[in-house]
């Protein structure tokens, strides 16, 4: 019984460290996302700053980001 336990309890352990391991990866992947985001909207403040851009590059930038979004989805339903 004691043999039985050890390795329960050791399966137990295992299957805690796959699923810390599975959020840690989550989390670096959304520290990622995150900072591209803030990267992308920093550039769109800077184009909505200039005087030279028009509403179009604007709207262009913005579709580059809804953009990055859907692709991204795309990829975690799969």
């Amino acid at each position: 019984m004691a043999d039985k336990d050890k390795k329960d309890r050791f399966e137990k352990l295992k299957s805690m460290r796959s699923k810390l391991w599975e959020k840690e990866i989550l989390r670096i992947e959304n520290l990622k996302k995150q900072k591209w985001l803030i990267e992308q909207v920093n550039e769109l403040k800077k184009i909505s700053d200039c005087e030279n851009c028009t509403v179009e590059t604007i709207k262009n930038k913005i579709n580059e980001i809804i953009g990055e979004f859907e692709a991204s989805g795309d990829k975690n339903e799969q």
